[in-house]
């Protein structure tokens, strides 16, 4: 029998609103190891709302992900998560196979008030387990678009802290707003550089690790 081989994307995602709220939404998207998504999973912190497409529900891609790749990430950062299934609004089929996987991944339910079921787990026992986290990596033609964007930041930053200044005074609100431009603009530089340099050199002393251990066992 053939072991499911699923995959877990964490990224951030932005909503762009009128109100300049750019706060990055937080989500784990699941693959189904063939190069396609099956499902995604939104972190509100409190909360977790998931969704698996039609085609590819009931075949454990949310369990195993849930199990195996997301619960052990946020309990790096958090020791219990809560979630909320309404079966008012996403009907009672939607919400018993949304209970089953939540149960079977060591949610217990806390409460139901009306048709919502709220639900616990304790995130400790997934600390200790194995994690293996890749990062993509970036590209030194992207590293001077991020150079750039972060020049033209720097810059309005820089616009507004003058212009406050000469029109309102020099005050407490001026003075650490002028710090943060004297932060951004070595990030703009030599930090964005530096960061760019240590994740290539720990992937290569990572090669190298792996390298010699496989020559070990030969």
């Amino acid at each position: 029998m053939a072991l499911m081989c699923i995959l877990v994307w964490y990224g951030q995602t932005w909503i762009l609103r009128k109100t300049g709220n750019h706060e990055p939404k937080n989500f784990y998207f699941i693959g189904n190891g063939k190069g396609k998504f099956v499902g995604a999973v939104y972190d509100m912190i409190g909360d977790l709302h998931w969704y698996v497409e039609p085609r590819s529900r009931k075949k454990g891609y949310l369990g195993r992900a849930l199990s195996h790749a997301i619960l052990p990430h946020l309990a790096r950062s958090r020791r219990k998560q809560e979630i909320s299934i309404d079966e008012e609004n996403i009907g009672e089929e939607n919400y018993n196979d949304s209970l089953n996987v939540a149960m079977g991944a060591g949610f217990r339910i806390k409460r139901t008030p009306q048709q919502r079921t709220i639900c616990v787990q304790d995130l400790k026992p997934y600390k200790t387990l194995p994690l293996e986290i890749t990062h993509v990596g970036m590209d030194r033609e992207r590293l001077a678009e991020l150079k750039r964007d972060m020049s033209e930041v720097v810059g309005k930053l820089w616009c507004i802290q003058a212009e406050v200044e000469m029109k309102l005074g020099k005050t407490y609100y001026t003075r650490q707003l002028q710090g943060f431009v004297n932060d951004l603009k070595k990030y703009r530089t030599l930090k964005m550089e530096d960061a760019l340099i240590y994740f290539e050199d720990s992937q290569a002393r990572r090669k190298s690790a792996i390298k010699r251990e496989t020559n070990n066992l030969s």
